[in-house]
């Protein structure tokens, strides 16, 4: 599953590259792959593998998980890559609720600081906001502004990262 995110990765960053001349520069300067010495994942267990906030419920007493079509065995940072990647495009694509996404996502940080390797985290979810501008080219009529926005943020998670 996680080979499979970085092999899909490459394939991603070229449609981009085919799509747009200035896309192409921002694919650019996503590295490859994260660089294992910083980025030790947490041991194999269950995994979602595509853990997009709207596969999450608020059943009242705790959360509940739905789409479970793409499970697996893998890090916990997948899931969390992922879900942090879909929390910052709710704030992208709604101003309305940039704020609120923003407020996840640190609450989310906040509960996780210990349990996840945050560079791991880091290169996930660039990996993931990378396939989200991926799929804006092909779905969107202002895909070059937004696909650019995931780019710029993809790049930046992968910078923090190191």
């Amino acid at each position: 599953m996680v080979e499979t995110v970085w092999e899909r990765a490459r394939e991603w960053a070229a449609g981009l590259r085919a799509a747009d001349p200035a896309l192409r520069f921002a694919a650019a300067a996503l590295p490859p792959r994260p660089t294992r010495a910083r980025a030790v994942e947490s041991s194999p267990g269950l995994v979602h593998g595509t853990l997009y906030a709207r596969h999450l419920l608020d059943l009242g007493d705790g959360p509940g998980v739905i789409d479970w079509q793409r499970f697996g065995q893998g890090p916990q940072e997948l899931d969390a890559g992922t879900f942090l990647a879909t929390i910052w495009r709710i704030g992208l694509e709604d101003e309305r609720l940039a704020s609120e996404a923003n407020l996840a996502e640190q609450t989310f940080l906040a509960g996780t600081a210990g349990l996840l390797n945050a560079c791991a985290v880091a290169w996930y979810r660039a990996a993931v906001l990378l396939r989200l501008a991926c799929k804006c080219v092909r779905r969107r009529s202002d895909w070059l502004a937004h696909g650019h926005a995931l780019l710029r943020e993809a790049v930046r998670q992968t910078e923090a990262a190191g």
